[in-house]
């Protein structure tokens, strides 16, 4: 015997902010990194170049969307 389970329309909505939430904590914890010529941190040794701060910002927003999009169509709209 067979059965299906089928998703709530409020676990669904759920599910949907936890995803807003993972994809909104990740870019912005990227976008505090720190870059040179940022606010005055010309001579920060750890800090990233202009080039790898922007690389890093759009690899990060690139990954979230792309996973958004791609596990959100798995999901079953009940």
């Amino acid at each position: 015997m067979c059965r299906t389970k089928t998703i709530k329309f409020n676990e669904l909505l759920f599910i949907t902010y936890g995803g807003m939430i993972r994809g909104a904590i990740a870019f912005a914890l990227v976008l505090k990194i720190e870059f040179k010529g940022d606010e005055g941190n010309e001579e920060c040794e750890n800090c990233y170049t202009k080039e790898n701060y922007d690389l890093a910002v759009s690899s990060c927003l690139m990954l979230v969307l792309a996973t958004t999009l791609m596990f959100g169509t798995f999901m079953d709209g009940a």
